[in-house]
């Protein structure tokens, strides 16, 4: 699987999106697979977010993240991309299942914070 870490370099002219994944990945790691929905394509779904020109950003979370902690730290990768002139139009948080959770932590703390 390509590296989707937060970037070394960061680029005004690209666009930018955090991709949170499931809880399922925590509890399996990757693969992950669920009875009812299949297998958590996770690499294919960094690759086609990739593919639209985003920079994605994302990692395998440990077991049991604590959703509050782990906001605290995408707002504090998001406020770096800010602070090196990226537009907030710029920056996308996407979130599914428990990562869905965690984005809306980030939006809520962004927005009482900015």
């Amino acid at each position: 699987m390509a590296e989707y870490r937060f970037p070394d370099t960061i680029d005004p002219a690209r666009r930018y999106l955090f991709y949170l994944h499931g809880k399922i990945i925590e509890d399996q790691g990757i693969p992950a697979v669920s009875p009812d929905y299949g297998e958590y394509e996770y690499a294919a779904i960094l690759e086609k977010l990739a593919s639209y020109g985003f920079v994605v950003i994302s990692e395998q979370r440990e077991a049991n993240t604590d959703v509050e902690t782990y906001a605290q730290k995408v707002i504090e990768q998001i406020n770096r991309l800010l602070e090196a002139n990226i537009p907030p139009q710029a920056i996308t948080v996407v979130g599914v299942s428990k990562g869905a959770s965690i984005a809306i932590h980030i939006s809520y703390y962004l927005k009482t914070t900015r």
